[in-house]
C-alpha cells in the first residue's frame, strides 16, 4: 500500500472515531455513497458528511469547486472537511484542522453559548425543585 492510501484510510479511520458515522467504502467513490463518512440528521442536532484530505507537505490546496462538490454530496448534512498535516512518513505525528462553513460555525458558537448558559444556571438553582429548575431553563433558553 502506498503513502498516499496509508495517509487516507488513517485520517478517515480517525475522522470516524471522533466525529461519529462510518467510513465509506470507496472513500466515498460510490455513486450512492458519496464522501467519505457522515452522520445522520436523524441521530444529531448538528450532523455533518466529511471529505478527508490528508498530506505530508507544507501546505494543501483546496478549490472552490472541491467545497461546491462536497456541499451537494453532502446533502441532506452539512459539509465538513477534516484536514491533516502528518509530519513524517511513519504518520506518527500529524496536526488536524477542520474546514466548515461560517453559518455552521455560527449556529455551533451559539448552541455553545446558550449550553454554557444552561450550566450557570443549573449550578445557581442547585437544590432549587424541578419545577424552578424547569421555569429557570425556559428562561435560559428564550433569552
Amino acid at each position: 500500500m502506498g503513502l498516499a492510501k496509508n495517509m487516507g484510510d488513517k485520517h478517515e479511520q480517525h475522522a470516524a472515531e471522533v466525529y461519529g458515522g462510518r467510513v465509506t467504502p470507496g472513500s466515498g467513490n460510490q455513486w450512492a455513497r458519496q464522501t467519505d463518512g457522515r452522520v445522520s440528521r436523524y441521530e444529531y442536532a448538528v450532523a455533518f458528511a466529511r471529505d478527508c484530505k490528508s498530506t505530508r507537505s507544507r501546505s494543501i490546496s483546496i478549490k472552490r469547486d472541491d467545497l461546491d462538490k462536497l456541499r451537494l454530496q453532502a446533502e441532506p448534512e452539512r459539509p465538513m472537511m477534516p484536514i491533516r498535516f502528518y509530519d513524517d512518513d511513519r504518520l506518527r505525528g500529524y496536526e488536524d484542522w477542520v474546514l466548515i462553513r461560517e453559518d455552521d460555525f455560527l449556529e455551533l458558537l451559539q448552541r455553545s453559548e446558550t449550553l454554557s448558559r444552561i450550566e450557570s444556571g443549573l449550578d445557581e438553582a442547585e437544590g432549587a425543585d424541578a419545577a424552578s429548575l424547569v421555569s429557570e431553563l425556559r428562561a435560559i433558553l428564550a433569552a
